[in-house]
């Protein structure tokens, strides 16, 4: 008897999962008398598996002979994160003029297939963003497989400015008896 292995290619479904047969490592193992069985010590694969894994393929005769073979079974994961963004959010700017987006202030219900992370290129906003702001959330898998989406970020100052005056001012009156007050002073 001899077993006789193949390597092979799996896709990860959309639940992240994928299963394999003993049938499909098997590259045309061989015995003289009766019929065979297969196993493998590793069938079914997930998301942490992406990327070469190696299984054993047992092929048994039923008569207590078995021989076996190691065969490499690649996973991959083709499918992309899908990236939901709010349409809009609104950030208010902070007593120092400043405010900062993190990427789940725009995920609105994103997912995929396999863990992925999202991130945004422009976090950082002051004053001179006031208004709207285009912004785009980006994702990107344990596959390497990306997805974006875009959204508007309002820039909103809501502080009222702090008016600070002098307590007193003294002024002297030019010969008609006026004087032009100088904001500043």
């Amino acid at each position: 008897m001899v077993a006789n292995c193949q390597d092979i290619d799996v896709v990860l479904n959309g639940s992240g999962i994928v299963d394999v047969d003993p049938a499909q490592i098997d590259n045309g193992s061989t015995f003289d008398c009766g019929n065979l069985s297969f196993s493998l010590d590793v069938s079914s694969f997930e998301c942490l598996n992406v990327g070469p894994n190696d299984v054993v393929l047992t092929v048994d005769n039923g008569l207590g002979e078995s021989d076996d073979c190691t065969a490499v079974i690649q996973v991959e994961d083709l499918i992309p994160p899908v990236l939901l963004c709010n349409t809009s959010v609104q950030i208010n700017l902070d007593a120092n003029g400043t405010a900062n987006l993190v990427a789940s202030d725009l995920d609105n219900g994103s997912f995929d297939n396999c863990d992925f992370d999202f991130f945004v290129a422009n976090t950082s906003f002051n004053c001179s963003d006031l208004g709207l702001n285009p912004v785009v959330l980006s994702g990107t898998d344990v596959a390497g497989n990306t997805g974006a989406c875009s959204s508007m970020v309002s820039v909103v100052d809501n502080i009222p400015p702090n008016a600070v005056c002098n307590a007193s001012v003294s002024i002297n009156l030019d010969t008609d008896g006026s004087y032009i007050l100088d904001p500043l002073e």
